[in-house]
């Protein structure tokens, strides 16, 4: 193998780790963002209690 084809792979093994960080931290984001949704549906429900 010649040294431009091992920078190529270890080009794209990088590539390969930082999309999966990338999908991790979206996911991540969405769980966050459900949790905050949660949260203030939460909050509103206290809110209506304390309405009442």
């Amino acid at each position: 193998m010649s040294e431009d084809q091992s920078d190529a792979v270890v080009a794209q093994q990088v590539a390969q780790r930082a999309l999966a960080k990338c999908v991790y931290v979206e996911r991540r984001l969405d769980a966050l963002d459900a949790d905050i949704g949660r949260c203030k549906d939460a909050v509103a429900e206290l809110e209506g209690r304390i309405d009442d």
